[in-house]
């Protein structure tokens, strides 16, 4: 910005500044030929020693709008000097200046960039003619559509469900959450009874992980598929269990698809978490950690191959009681002696213990990055380590639903059992309702689920909360339960996989002008289709080598929704400090596809960069 300066003016002096008649004062040129007013400031005009003035011979609606600036006229010999200084308008060219002072630059003259660079292009990508088609690589969580639209992969689940441990018979049962029915019955492992299956973490395409307890014996995780089972042997038919009453002997079933054995004799595999760790190349990796509570450790587990990854996490003192993994890769463990444990799943590093207001064996992360722990039910925010014990309430599994309250199985107030209790997610308000639950979980149509240890489950809709409907009650056991001596925990079905997960990612580097030519990166721009419910994000960055591409920090450009699907890359990248990270050489922009896992994923039709070239 232009310094002037502008002198003390006292209201003796006459002339000092400019009027607000248009145009300014009248320019005398010649002594000879010009007639002064009486006390007329202007060029040649006569003075008394006076002291310097403001002036501006331009109109007076330009004054101080820049470049366009006041001068100065001083009293030398006699006469007044020309205004020494002023900046007067101009014609306007395309300079990236306000040349006629009117409040706007290179109105005229600005190319599609909103630059005067001769070149402005557009580096399309998409499947229209002339454009760069989309192209994710194999194994990356992004697809192409048959049109070549680009999306996310299709991660519902192809069967509605839950999974359910029995405990008493070291089987895990698949539960048709719409017929309400068993359509399948599992050993998960081979101790048979002993095995005590409790944690569980269902995977996309309804899969289940199951942790066995194994009391005194080897500890175990096991995986069962939900669908699309492999006929192992080959002979034309896939073995599986079609119901709770058919139940194969252990290695005969071809949904079981691997065991892996965790930790010594007595280590207790008390706590199994599963994730979809997105890498940096786009590809997603099934992993879990299983913690040992013996051995005060977590575990970590490639969930595709049923193999130890090598990784293990120290507890310290925290005796692992249950696990969730929340949005940002961190998770979070319950542990038996009033604390809790977090680390970041990425590298296994930053662990952290804290101590919970009252017994918390039971553990749950929201969706809205909140931490639940039950027994003693509270709520941890983990920004400010703040606790909010939900007071006199207790309680065993723990669930969300889709208005993001908090459902507590086996919930008791001030001591007294009420069978299931519905925490605001917002106001901590508590209501009880009468039914059944030890473990609570809710389905992909959004109903609620009670496990209640007697081996009966409820279910009920959570807007309307009037009554439940008694399921899984149509066997031989007491009150005709059909589960043995289940204790759940951890997720009991896909929804709570889905709502944590992370988003799927697509992107690619595009060059700037070359040839000695100054590059401005000006716009990105696209046509997309955004479910509600789901997201599609742009980040960006810029570097002048593609090798230190990866090391320069990313700048957060836009979405839809909120913003339009257009974004000012200049603004973006100025918000990294950096002003000459419009010009770099190099941009990479990436793409993520968001969705809360019911309205479907974005579907991205077309994407643009704007590049202006000088």
């Amino acid at each position: 910005m232009r310094k002037r300066f502008v002198p003390f003016c006292s209201f003796a002096l006459i002339g000092c500044g400019t009027s607000a008649a248009e145009p300014g004062p009248v320019r005398h040129t010649t002594r000879d030929t010009m007639t002064c007013a009486d006390g007329e400031v202007a060029n040649g005009c006569p003075c008394a020693e006076l002291e310097p003035v403001v002036c501006y011979e331009g109109p007076t609606v330009t004054q101080d709008v820049a470049p366009c600036t006041v001068g100065i006229r001083s009293c030398a010999e006699g006469r007044w000097t020309r205004c020494e200084g002023q900046v007067l308008p101009s014609a306007e060219s395309c300079n990236e200046v306000d040349d006629d002072c009117d409040g706007a630059v290179d109105e005229d003259d600005l190319n599609a960039c909103g630059t005067c660079d001769p070149v402005c292009d557009r580096l399309g990508f998409g499947h229209e003619s002339g454009q760069t088609r989309f192209d994710p690589e194999e194994g990356n969580c992004v697809e192409l559509e048959d049109d070549g639209d680009l999306t996310s992969v299709d991660f519902f689940p192809r069967f509605e469900g839950l999974w359910i441990a029995n405990t008493g018979d070291g089987t895990i049962s698949a539960v048709d959450s719409q017929g309400r029915v068993e359509a399948g019955r599992y050993r998960t492992g081979p101790l048979g009874a002993s095995d005590a299956p409790s944690a569980t973490s269902v995977l996309f395409y309804f899969d289940a992980l199951v942790a066995n307890r194994a009391p005194g014996g080897q500890a175990s995780v096991t995986r069962v598929y939900g669908d699309d089972c492999v006929d192992a042997d080959g002979d034309g038919v896939v073995e599986t269990s079609s119901g709770r009453d058919d139940v194969l002997p252990w290695g005969a079933d071809e949904c079981v698809v691997w065991n892996l054995a965790v930790g010594a004799p007595g280590a207790i595999a008390g706590a199994l978490a599963a994730e979809y760790r997105v890498g940096l190349d786009g590809f997603v990796a099934e992993r879990a950690w299983v913690g040992l509570e013996a051995e005060n450790r977590y575990l970590e587990i490639d969930a595709t191959s049923g193999e130890a990854t090598g990784r293990d996490v120290d507890l310290l003192t925290c005796s692992p009681s249950d696990a969730a993994i929340d949005r940002d890769g961190s998770l979070w463990s319950a542990c038996r002696d009033a604390q809790i444990a977090h680390f970041d799943t990425e590298d296994g590093a930053g662990l952290e213990i804290l101590d919970a207001p009252g017994s918390g064996e039971r553990i749950m992360a929201d969706e809205n990055g909140f931490v639940w722990t039950a027994g003693a039910v509270a709520r941890l925010d983990p920004e400010s380590d703040v606790w909010d014990p939900i007071p006199g309430v207790t309680g065993a599994g723990m669930a969300t639903d889709d208005d993001d309250a908090i459902w507590v199985g086996e919930c008791a107030r001030g001591g007294v059992f009420v069978g299931t209790c519905r925490i605001d997610g917002e106001t901590l308000e508590v209501e009880e309702f009468p039914f059944a639950s030890r473990a609570v979980a809710a389905d992909s149509d959004g109903f609620m689920w009670g496990i209640s240890p007697t081996g009966i489950a409820d279910v009920w809709d959570p807007w309307e909360d009037t009554e439940a409907e008694r399921v899984l009650d149509d066997c031989e056991g007491p009150d005709g339960a059909c589960l043995a001596a289940p204790d759940p925990h951890g997720d009991l079905a896909t929804w709570n996989v889905l709502r944590m997960t992370p988003s799927c990612e697509w992107g690619t580097v595009v060059s700037g002008c070359g040839g000695g030519r100054q590059t401005t990166w000006a716009t990105l721009d696209w046509e997309a289709e955004v479910p509600e419910g789901s997201v599609l994000m742009v980040n960006v960055r810029t570097a002048d080598t593609l090798a230190n591409l990866g090391a320069a920090p990313w700048a957060i450009a836009g979405s839809q929704p909120p913003d339009d699907p257009s974004i000012d890359l200049r603004a973006a990248l100025s918000e990294l400090g950096d002003e000459e990270a419009v010009h770099a050489d190099f941009l990479e922009f990436r793409v993520e596809f968001r969705s809360a896992g019911r309205g479907g994923s974005p579907v991205l039709h077309d994407l643009g960069v704007w590049r202006s070239c000088r």
